[in-house]
């Protein structure tokens, strides 16, 4: 503040003409630029050597100023330095009178003073210090060209980063950044090193550098320039595959050049000379007779060996085989989906409908076979991509063929007589499922197609099936009935009965449910014989059954059926002794049970256990009935329907005749022991449900 107020007397006492000369300091201002002469009285501001900057190492900061006889006030910790201008001490920083040591980030400020006079302003000096060089060059490649190299590279991210220095060398790479020619400077990702010697191996060195000069470790690469490379050979016929021995021809478009091959898998290579120093000089055509892998390289003196070029000939003289074609000969279709199996990959192939018989079709269906249609293999129930539309009722010649990828083709495989058949059957008609214990028995009547093949049963729980595969397959035969055993009792079961022709056509289906229950309540069966007689008119089998439940001598509240048959709603076998295997399947609303224990009215004492066809077998434990009641039956002695049933138990005169058995026998008399007239009356068996 001192200097202001000598300023101020200054402009009191030289009143105007010292007001026009005076240069009015400004506390803490800055100067960054060489200061301009002051006004009479003025002292110059001071300047530094080196100036403000940023550096790459310490720096040692001369202060000067171009006044004679001056004191100069540093500071270097950011305070203002000041000075008495009456005695030219500093009373802020420090009094200037050595260089200044600037190692870390400061910023220097000094001015100037002579006693009597008017102190300098402020001058500011900048210094940073950044000895911390950025990360090197990155993916620095050499590329050769004629009398040429071609440099790229990756910079570094660091944000100071200010460019790269790339020298260069022969013999070896520059060994630091002042070693070598310096062939570019800038901060660009790539350049042309030109004018250079063919045939000479250059080393590249590249120094990435930041602001303050620091220069990272070197990258390097190196590179030969050269003539350019020769063009490759080209093979005459191109690889590939052929039924024949080649002769394959090597030429290349370089002229001067050499060609070597190799025919064993390993590489081709030249010398400079050029001479083959793996393979064989090229001289002629290169017989080829097995598969092989041609292998070749064109080279010439002060050139790139061209690359290598490679090519597999494949010689197959064997023609592929077909085999296992479906459909078969004299078979019917209902798809035009085909089967065949090929022992090698197809490069053509195709299957062909001929019609020769049966609805009329104009056309013959080529279809070419594709894509996964024709490798090697086995190729199941395929329908193809080229389907052909044929005619309902047509009957074709299928031939099937294919070519492989050396033109060899195969023996064509046909299949003849193959009727084209998508019509289904019609419904089964009459279905009834019978319950039982832990079985169910299915009886129906099948459709009058002459192309029927088969009956498939499908069982469900909850629902009926919704197609031929939609639940358990029970029966898939050609048959009227089958038994569907180890079921659950009291579980509801529903079953869709299909029939199906030969060309794998399914009816809609015919639908019945039925729960299997435990016959008499889980334990032993009763059978009693009525007490009240009737003559053959019954009423039929469900009017029998009637008479049972109604007779005083039923023992229980169970329900009862009559043991008397009709060959027609009611049947016990439908051959001797309900063989074959098939068994209680011929039975028919039968009122035995299979393998189960039955006894009397009493419900003790035991007449027998029936076998796994719901049958006696003579001799009986006990007899059915102590007196010798006489008993309608319809029962032959092998428990097949006799022809003597009354008319089906519905007449009762002289002119028919019923089948009886005798109540009190433990024989096969038991249920078939002779005839008699339907006028006469005789009783019923009833047997326990």
């Amino acid at each position: 503040m001192r200097a202001r107020y000598s300023s101020l007397l200054i402009f009191i006492l030289g009143g105007l003409s010292a007001c026009k000369n005076f240069s009015w300091p400004i506390p803490n201002e800055s100067q960054t630029k060489p200061a301009t002469p002051s006004l009479v009285g003025s002292i110059m501001a001071p300047a530094y050597s080196p100036a403000q900057g940023l550096f790459s190492a310490a720096q040692t900061v001369t202060i000067t100023t171009p006044s004679p006889g001056t004191t100069i006030c540093y500071s270097t910790s950011g305070v203002q330095p000041d000075c008495n201008a009456a005695t030219a001490t500093c009373t802020s920083g420090t009094q200037y009178a050595a260089p200044v040591a600037v190692a870390t980030n400061l910023t220097l400020k000094s001015l100037a003073c002579k006693a009597g006079q008017n102190n300098s302003i402020v001058t500011n000096g900048n210094y940073t210090i950044d000895s911390t060089p950025p990360g090197s060059a990155t993916a620095f490649t050499a590329t050769s060209g004629d009398t040429e190299i071609a440099l790229a590279w990756t910079s570094p991210a660091d944000a100071d980063f200010a460019g790269v220095m790339i020298l260069r060398k022969t013999g070896a790479y520059p060994a630091n950044n002042s070693d070598g020619t310096v062939v570019y400077n800038g901060n660009g990702t790539s350049a042309i090193d030109s004018l250079l010697s063919n045939g000479t191996q250059y080393y590249y060195g590249i120094y990435s550098y930041d602001l303050a000069g620091n220069k990272a470790a070197a990258a390097q690469a190196t590179a030969t320039p050269n003539g350019g490379a020769v063009n490759p050979p080209s093979l005459s016929p191109s690889a590939g595959i052929f039924n024949a021995t080649q002769n394959v021809s090597l030429t290349t478009t370089t002229a001067g050049s050499i060609i070597c091959y190799t025919t064993n898998g390993t590489n081709p290579a030249c010398s400079a000379t050029p001479t083959c120093i793996s393979g064989s000089a090229y001289v002629s055509a290169v017989n080829i007779t097995t598969t092989t892998n041609l292998k070749a390289i064109a080279c010439k003196s002060g050139s790139t060996d061209s690359g290598i070029t490679s090519g597999t000939y494949t010689i197959d003289a064997i023609a592929p085989v077909i085999s296992a074609v479906a459909p078969a000969s004299s078979s019917t279709t209902n798809s035009t989906q085909v089967s065949y199996t090929l022992s090698e990959n197809c490069a053509s192939a195709s299957v062909t409908w001929t019609r020769t018989g049966g609805a009329a079709d104009s056309t013959v269906h080529a279809q070419p076979l594709t894509g996964s249609e024709l490798p090697a293999g086995t190729h199941s129930n395929i329908s193809l991509v080229n389907n052909p539309t044929l005619v309902e009722g047509a009957i074709y010649t299928i031939s099937f063929g294919c070519t492989d990828a050396a033109g060899n083709a195969a023996v064509p495989v046909t299949s003849s007589a193959v009727t084209f058949d998508s019509a289904p059957p019609g419904n089964i008609s009459s279905l009834r499922v019978i319950p039982g214990d832990t079985r169910t028995t299915l009886v129906w009547i099948n459709p009058p197609d002459a192309d029927l093949a088969g009956i498939r049963v499908v069982r469900k729980t909850g629902s009926y099936p919704l197609n031929n595969s939609d639940g358990t397959i029970v029966f898939d035969l050609i048959g009227t009935t089958t038994l569907d055993t180890s079921l659950s009792n009291g579980t509801q079961y529903y079953y869709k009965v299909f029939a199906r022709d030969t060309g794998g056509n399914f009816a809609s289906g015919a639908t019945a449910t039925a729960t299997p229950f435990s016959p008499c309540g889980g334990g032993a069966c009763r059978i009693f014989v009525a007490t009240a007689t009737f003559n053959g008119n019954l009423g039929g089998t469900a009017g029998a059954d009637a008479k049972c439940n109604a007779d005083a001598g039923k023992p229980n509240a169970s329900v009862y059926k009559a043991i008397v048959i009709d060959g027609v709603s009611r049947v016990a076998c439908t051959a001797a002794n309900c063989a074959p295997a098939t068994g209680v399947e011929q039975s028919l609303d039968w009122p035995l049970f299979a393998n189960k224990n039955y006894v009397r009215a009493d419900g003790v004492t035991a007449v027998a256990t029936s076998n796994a066809n719901a049958l006696f077998l003579a001799p009986l434990t006990n007899s059915i009935g102590t007196g010798g009641s006489q008993v309608w039956v319809g029962l032959n002695t092998d428990w097949t329907t006799s022809v003597d049933t009354c008319n089906g138990w519905l007449d009762s005169t002289s002119g028919f005749s019923g089948a009886r058995a005798t109540a009190n026998t433990t024989t096969n008399s038991a249920w078939s022991a002779g005839q008699n007239p339907c006028n006469v009356s005789r009783t019923l068996y009833c047997a326990e449900q």
